[in-house]
């Protein structure tokens, strides 16, 4: 059976001790489920309602100072203030004589750090709704001025709720700074979750673009070899979210979540347009349409953004008659005789080209090397 936090330490004597306790007059503890710092989370039963509660408490003691159960408590009242689907409501808390306590909803499940280590193979149309779910409950704290301050995927417990299965996010309860500075951190602990799931995960579906790459992403070698991996458009939305540069990382989760559902649907994300205004990638339309495809992305978001042509496609040699192919020769023969007199004396006037990237009408060289936009084939 799943649990509302996590799984049970080995070392739990001490946390043991509270089980068969009431607390606050009305909390029943009835088994122990996760310990871990300085609080304990517990299976509890309110005594009135019959009702089951995840019950966290910092217990009373010595090594608890007066300032340490003031913090719990003031985290506990920042996070009974957010609502929404993807949080783990909380319906009580206070000061006791066992000590400090919180009290939130039972949730089956399991964190989705067990569940990403027992499933062989991550399906991306799974993944990327959960990343988005995660999203939304960020936004939603976020613009009450709460940030997470410690996400990662232990944090994150995936339910059964309906037909559906659905994350909710554990332990908020940090104020976000006037800067946003721990808002965008939250922003790029998700981009972590976003890449430890999407680098684990299958990408079926059609490829729409090539994309050349001009630069490598500045990521270290552990994140950069995980990144290849994935489609493009899909690197580029993870090398935002995880970026340190205010000007380069998105500057709201909500922004994140969009590009996800662009990726998802077939559209350009931000992300990629953004990074190939910049010179950093080229993009090469492969099927018809997709130029135009690209320019009514860019009109709807107004980014300027480099098209690399696509090769012309090789025409089949024709048979030629022999006395056709007689003059044919004697004509190709004085042109390229021509040609090369002109060449000759132009030489030193223009450079070899290599592939042409094209920018608000001006050329530049574009390299050779190219990644899929959308999902591999």
């Amino acid at each position: 059976m799943g649990s509302a936090v996590g799984q049970v330490p080995t070392n739990e004597a001490g946390a043991k001790a509270f089980v068969g306790k009431t607390i606050a007059g009305r909390y029943h503890i009835d088994a122990l489920v996760d310990e871990g710092g300085a609080a304990v989370v517990y299976e509890a039963r309110h005594e009135t309602l019959g009702k089951r509660v995840a019950l966290k408490l910092l217990p009373a003691g010595p090594d608890k100072t007066k300032a340490m159960a003031e913090q719990f408590l003031a985290r506990a009242k920042l996070a009974a203030s957010l609502t929404g689907p993807y949080v783990n409501r909380i319906s009580d808390f206070g000061q006791s004589a066992e000590g400090s306590y919180v009290v939130m909803d039972w949730l089956e499940g399991e964190p989705l750090a067990v569940w990403v280590a027992r499933t062989e193979s991550l399906v991306l149309d799974e993944v990327l709704p959960m990343v988005r779910q995660v999203a939304q409950a960020l936004a939603a704290a976020h613009a009450r001025g709460v940030v997470h301050g410690d996400l990662e995927m232990r944090r994150l417990l995936r339910v059964r709720q309906g037909d559906e299965d659905r994350i909710k996010v554990l332990g908020f309860g940090e104020r976000a700074d006037a800067q946003g500075d721990r808002a965008r951190a939250d922003i790029r602990a998700l981009g972590e979750v976003l890449l430890e799931l999407a680098s684990r995960a299958r990408f079926d579906g059609v490829t729409t673009f090539a994309v050349r790459r001009q630069r490598e992403a500045e990521l270290d070698a552990d994140v950069g070899q995980r990144v290849q991996k994935l489609p493009a458009a899909l690197q580029a939305i993870v090398v935002k979210a995880l970026a340190l540069e205010t000007a380069k990382a998105y500057g709201r989760v909500e922004d994140l979540s969009d590009d996800l559902e662009r990726f998802r649907t077939g559209e350009i994300p931000d992300a990629l347009l953004e990074m190939i205004a910049s010179g950093s990638w080229a993009l090469i339309p492969q099927k018809t349409g997709a130029l135009e495809a690209v320019e009514r992305a860019v009109a709807a978001r107004r980014v300027p953004v480099k098209v690399v042509a696509a090769p012309a496609p090789v025409r089949p040699a024709r048979r030629i008659a022999p006395l056709v192919r007689h003059r044919q020769t004697a004509l190709v023969g004085a042109l390229v005789a021509g040609g090369l007199l002109a060449g000759w004396f132009v030489s030193g006037l223009f450079a070899p080209s290599e592939d042409t990237a094209i920018v608000g009408g001006t050329a530049r060289v574009a390299p050779t090397d190219s990644r899929s936009f959308g999902p591999d084939e």
